[in-house]
């Protein structure tokens, strides 16, 4: 699936339109986002947090 980012807002490609998939505090976080979402579409595995 097709992703962009505008500001901070992490935008997906649904049909003809982009839709707001994720709304992010920074720029830099939603560039994080789209890396993230973009390597569980090809496979990986994201690590689990340890609870405090």
């Amino acid at each position: 699936m097709p992703y962009k980012r505008s500001g901070n807002k992490v935008m997906h490609k649904k049909g003809e339109s982009w839709k707001v998939k994720q709304t992010c505090k920074s720029s830099a976080a939603a560039e994080s986002a789209i890396r993230l979402l973009r390597g569980i579409e090809h496979g990986m595995q994201p690590k689990k947090r340890k609870k405090k």
